[in-house]
């Protein structure tokens, strides 16, 4: 052990999947969870990526157990999330893995890990990002049987890197997954409540998918929400979401960055460049999914090709495709965060009234043509446009 990394503390699997970090069952998450299972079957990195409180530590330690007990050196799980940026998260790595660093750093302790017959959970990258890279490439080399899951608000840049997208949970329908991750916490924090689609009339029901839709389907804040209904009613919970920042984590253990909605959003926008942090102040004028000539007009082409495209890798905008066209949306939680942190410049407001009163007349025009029912559907497009625009004049 003076020459090369010592090998694990014991011959034991490395994690029994009974020490792996306590997680709630999973609601809403069967497609994701055999997507993910069926990727490491086939791909030696997979990464699961998506906005803060979308739900990928509680997928990556479900992925865990499932495959545990099928390995021969189980499942190591790796939180990076007290690292702070700057420190050198390889050494983390290593102890995480039950290797030592020998004299020639930490080169030997990976190239020991890659031989490995184990899964390695390397959860929260975002912000250590070039470590995480390295110790990948490393444990990689190799042709050992080592898997790597990551979780991150963007992709890590290895080679044969596959990705793994969360979207929030579906907010509208009777079945909506939100729906039941909802009632599921709110009877769990007070089973008095019953919460049922059966208990719970149509008036209640329209509430509580409004709820949801204003909680943009995270699962961090669904849960946050349904345990405050323990000491509260729907309407009230409503109305407290005016500001649904300020809404607290049901558990006492958990990251200082996963206590509020506010910080779980904070977290990833400490990690921007200035100029992005400045272009996401400016997609934050819009209300809705917004495509290239919209951007173009209220921001700058260069936001549209360069900085656009990076908030979305970094899982700050979500992206729609359909009809060979490609929007950008922002989730309300976000925006509510970027608006209240750095309100928008009064010029880019001008612009964004100006170019979707010019929208509003054209589709005015055509709606007197033969073109009647194509324009209908386009204001009800960027009619929440129109909305915010006469909000700010």
């Amino acid at each position: 052990t003076d020459h090369i990394a010592a090998l694990p503390r014991s011959g034991l699997p490395l994690l029994w999947t009974a020490d792996l970090p306590m997680a709630t069952d999973l609601v809403g998450r069967e497609a994701d969870l055999a997507t993910a299972l069926e990727l490491l079957q086939r791909a030696r990195v997979v990464t699961v990526l998506g906005p803060g409180g979308v739900g990928k530590t509680s997928l990556a330690v479900e992925v865990a157990r499932r495959l545990g007990h099928d390995l021969a050196d189980g499942c190591r799980f790796v939180a990076l999330a007290a690292v702070e940026p700057g420190e050198d998260a390889r050494t983390s790595i290593v102890d995480a893995l039950g290797f030592s660093v020998d004299a020639n750093g930490v080169e030997n302790a990976f190239a020991a890990a890659a031989a490995l017959d184990s899964l390695v959970v390397l959860d929260n990258c975002e912000h250590v990002l070039d470590d995480v890279a390295e110790a990948v490439e490393r444990m990689l080399t190799g042709q050992g049987p080592v898997r790597i899951l990551a979780t991150s608000r963007e992709r890590i840049g290895v080679a044969g890197e596959h990705a793994l997208a969360l979207r929030p949970l579906e907010t509208t329908g009777a079945n909506a997954s939100a729906r039941q991750l909802f009632m599921d916490r709110a009877n769990a924090a007070d089973p008095e409540l019953a919460l049922s689609p059966e208990t719970m009339d149509e008036a209640e029901l329209a509430t509580l998918d409004e709820i949801l839709a204003r909680l943009d389907g995270l699962p961090l804040a669904i849960e946050m929400a349904a345990s405050r209904l323990a000491s509260t009613g729907l309407e009230d919970l409503l109305d407290l979401l005016d500001d649904q920042l300020s809404l607290r984590a049901p558990r006492r253990r958990v990251e200082p960055r996963h206590r509020t909605m506010s910080a779980v959003i904070e977290w990833s926008t400490s990690l921007l460049e200035d100029e992005e942090r400045a272009a996401l102040t400016e997609m934050a004028v819009f209300s809705g999914p917004v495509g290239r000539d919209d951007i173009e007009a209220v921001v700058d082409r260069r936001t549209y090709l360069e900085l656009v495209p990076a908030l979305a890798e970094r899982s700050l905008l979500f992206v729609e495709r359909g009809d060979g066209a490609v929007r950008y949306g922002m989730l309300d939680t976000v925006r509510q965060q970027v608006r209240n942190s750095s309100p928008c410049d009064p010029g880019t407001s001008a612009r964004h009234a100006a170019h979707f009163a010019r929208r509003l007349a054209e589709v005015d025009a055509a709606m007197r043509t033969v073109d009647e029912a194509v324009a209908v559907v386009e204001l009800a497009d960027f009619f929440p446009e129109l909305s915010g625009a006469i909000r700010w004049s």
